[in-house]
């Protein structure tokens, strides 16, 4: 089985690929062509199953998906099948023989991959009834990771220029910020990839940024040229 975060559902939907967060992941290596994937994902408080696929074709490609999979291991999928209504953990967990500690379920789904038994995936899948069109109960909170992080990213911005009494603020200090938002939302990002995603984004961001003549401040955000420059600090207009 596999949990995916929920920026990128629509995504998977649309390019039918996924593949793993860490770029030296051992748990993908261990899938191959042929090999059928249940998927799950976290809406709210609930970690619930959503669809079902399989492996068409394992490939190697060094470009990140979605902003989100990170491993050059890649997996095409034949295809998605949906649950009609999503399938809860915490409903199925006293029938799965994986989850030994049944008053402690959320444990056992939260790593990104995991093998089971033939009979615990039977047991999942045949709780739902499966639809080949996406669901609307994605399409109603669903958003590209990408859309995801550059909408959490205003916001934060918004939230700090209310509160902030400076007009301005150093990026690494906002970018901190940012971290402890996407923690509240369950999304693991660290601190090297907020700031790789933010220097990528910088210009559709729009935000003024100014220099500093510390180096320990520096950002390196890429201009419109595909060059970059080092910033320090952000504006607030």
């Amino acid at each position: 089985m596999h949990r995916v975060d929920i920026g990128v559902v629509g995504q998977i939907n649309d390019t039918k690929s996924i593949a793993a967060q860490k770029l030296k992941s051992t748990a993908i290596r261990n899938i191959h062509a042929g090999d059928r994937i249940l998927l799950l994902t976290k809406r709210g408080n609930f970690i619930e199953f959503f669809g079902y696929t399989q492996v068409d074709e394992v490939y190697q490609d060094s470009n990140n998906l979605y902003d989100y999979y990170h491993s050059k291991r890649k997996l095409k999928l034949k295809g998605i099948k949906y649950f009609a209504q999503p399938v809860s953990t915490r409903d199925i967990a006293d029938k799965l023989d994986f989850v030994k500690n049944k008053q402690k379920s959320y444990s056992y789904f939260k790593s990104e991959y995991r093998e089971i038994s033939k009979e615990d995936f039977t047991i999942i899948w045949k709780q739902a009834q499966l639809v080949k069109t996406f669901p609307a109960y994605l399409e109603e909170i669903n958003m590209t990771g990408k859309e995801f992080m550059l909408s959490t990213i205003n916001a934060v911005y918004k939230f700090v220029r209310h509160y902030e009494k400076r007009n301005q603020i150093e990026i690494r200090e906002f970018l901190n910020i940012l971290k402890k938002f996407l923690d509240e939302y369950d999304i693991k990002k660290s601190m090297s990839e907020i700031e790789e995603f933010y220097s990528r984004n910088a210009i559709e961001l729009g935000f003024r940024h100014v220099p500093s003549r510390d180096p320990d401040k520096f950002v390196a955000l890429y201009l419109s040229n595909g060059e970059k420059k080092n910033f320090a600090y952000i504006i607030f207009e």
